[in-house]
């Protein structure tokens, strides 16, 4: 389970990640997957 602090860093990270213009849709999506998998949230 994360902590508080790594929630927070975590959800600042998906914001910035998510702001239009920062990265492209393909490239924005492979890392949320990413990020999914490295959390073991499968689907």
């Amino acid at each position: 389970m994360l902590s508080e602090n790594q929630r927070e860093i975590f959800a600042d990270f998906h914001k910035s990640v998510d702001a239009e213009g920062t990265l492209d849709e393909k490239t924005s999506h492979m890392i949320k997957v990413a990020a999914a998998m490295a959390f073991a949230c499968y689907p």
